[in-house]
């Protein structure tokens, strides 16, 4: 409970960073300069790592963080269309519910679905 504990590095600082992260490219989407139509873009860069953002022609908005040290650009295209596939077949799956007590990132078929894609990401790097 000291004011030590604040400052290292534990796995909730390491969360709100991430939540922090996405909300800074949530709120890219909204800028005047985001074009739609482009594909993926890179919006920023913050503490090494690199947040991409990509909007499907239904406003479904992905986002995507990699180190910095990879130089990925257009080739995190395919990620974005994996992840999409995996949304829409979940999202148009009738024998699957999403409730408002549970989210899609609560949704186990979903989790191993994004583990895979980023899994295959991080063996082709």
């Amino acid at each position: 409970d000291s004011p030590s504990d604040l400052t290292q590095d534990s796995p909730a600082n390491g969360l709100l960073k991430y939540n922090f992260l996405s909300h800074m490219a949530l709120d890219s989407f909204l800028l005047p300069f985001y074009d739609s139509q482009k594909g993926s873009s890179l919006f920023f860069i913050q503490d090494s790592i690199a947040v991409y953002g990509y909007e499907t022609n239904t406003g479904l908005k992905i986002v995507v963080g990699t180190s910095t040290r990879d130089s990925v650009g257009e080739a995190l295209r395919p990620v974005f269309q994996q992840i999409h596939k995996v949304y829409i077949r979940l999202m148009c799956n009738p024998f699957q519910s999403i409730t408002d007590e549970q989210t899609l990132s609560d949704n186990k078929r979903m989790q191993s679905s994004i583990m895979g894609i980023v899994d295959t990401w991080n063996n082709a790097q």
